[in-house]
């Protein structure tokens, strides 16, 4: 979403940026499991039922968060997984997360009850209103990650505490 067109950068830089770009293209499932990933390893011994929800919910939103292809019917499995996460992280992606989601398949069905055929052929120029919530929908993915990572590192490094004998 957010690369830049190589069209647009001076010549000297135009192959570095293409060819970085079809590197991240190349490697996305790889690059959008790492922060999954390293989540559960952070959060390894959280094993309850809640922190492992909540663990879960948080790989969803690295997954999200570095991916470059968004896949909708996947964005519905983790819904009831982030009913559990902390309140600010919870809501901010739950709230950007569905408005795009709905107002998505409100545009590509032509209506607000999505009741109409779903085209998303038929829409290829989306409005800039809609790419935008996106954008921004994507950078709340990717920032809510960064902090969980950052958060769940620190926690890891910290001894744990003293249990009285």
């Amino acid at each position: 979403v957010f690369y830049p067109d190589p069209a647009q950068l001076p010549f000297a830089l135009r192959s570095a940026a293409r060819d970085t770009i079809g590197f991240l293209y190349r490697w996305n499932a790889v690059l959008s499991l790492l922060p999954a990933l390293a989540l559960a390893w952070l959060r390894r011994d959280r094993r309850g039922p809640r922190e492992v929800s909540v663990t879960i919910a948080l790989g969803y939103i690295g997954f999200y968060g570095f991916t470059n292809a968004w896949s909708f019917q996947y964005f519905a499995w983790v819904l009831p997984f982030w009913l559990l996460l902390p309140v600010r992280a919870g809501l901010a992606v739950n709230l950007f997360g569905t408005a795009y989601i709905y107002l998505l398949y409100a545009y590509l069905c032509g209506s607000p009850l999505l009741l109409g055929s779903w085209d998303f052929v038929g829409h290829p120029h989306w409005p800039l209103w809609l790419r935008l919530l996106r954008n921004f929908t994507v950078l709340t993915f990717f920032v809510t990650s960064c902090w969980a990572l950052l958060r769940s590192l620190l926690e890891a490094r910290r001894p744990p505490p003293l249990r009285p004998s």
